[in-house]
């Protein structure tokens, strides 16, 4: 029974991966929607020190991905969307997505979620390379995500197999 519903969950996030691709080119949809959407589906497959229900979401530098986070938390209850007008309340996050930025701000970032045991989601590949957890790209005009099992070990996560399976690895 354990093994059919790993398998259900891996082809949900499958086909969630196939039709973001599919729908950004199709339909014109923002990335952003669907960024918001992986970040929700992330938070089932990371396991967090303390894995408590609810996740606190902290959202810096993009208040697209914020408004779809609303939309996703409004419908499920299962997180909680904020703004972050900076690292002050970084802190009260479980996740924390951030858009585009400088390297300092990167790097403060990854300070602070290092050792606060916060899942760092960015835009752009590149930043997994500079310490966040998993990188938003798009390939071929498909919404793709990068992650490296070695920066989240060093935060104290641990993503799914199911999760670095379908993700970009870099180490």
């Amino acid at each position: 029974m354990i093994e059919k519903k790993k398998g259900m969950e891996k082809m949900i996030m499958v086909i969630m991966l196939v039709l973001t691709g599919s729908l950004t080119s199709i339909f014109g949809q923002s990335t952003e929607r669907f960024e918001a959407l992986f970040i929700y589906k992330f938070s089932d497959y990371i396991k967090w020190p303390d894995n408590k229900a609810k996740k606190t979401v902290g959202v810096l530098n993009n208040s697209m991905v914020l408004k779809e986070l609303n939309k996703v938390s409004a419908s499920s209850g299962k997180i909680t969307a904020i703004q972050l007008d900076g690292l002050s309340k970084i802190e009260e996050c479980d996740i924390v997505y951030v858009g585009e930025t400088t390297d300092a701000t990167l790097q403060q970032a990854v300070a602070s979620a290092k050792s606060n045991h916060i899942l760092l989601v960015t835009k752009g590949q590149k930043h997994v390379g500079k310490g966040s957890c998993i990188g938003f790209y798009t390939e071929g005009g498909r919404l793709k995500f990068a992650i490296s099992p070695k920066n989240m070990a060093a935060y104290q996560l641990k993503a799914s197999g199911t999760l670095t399976a379908l993700g970009k690895i870099i180490e």
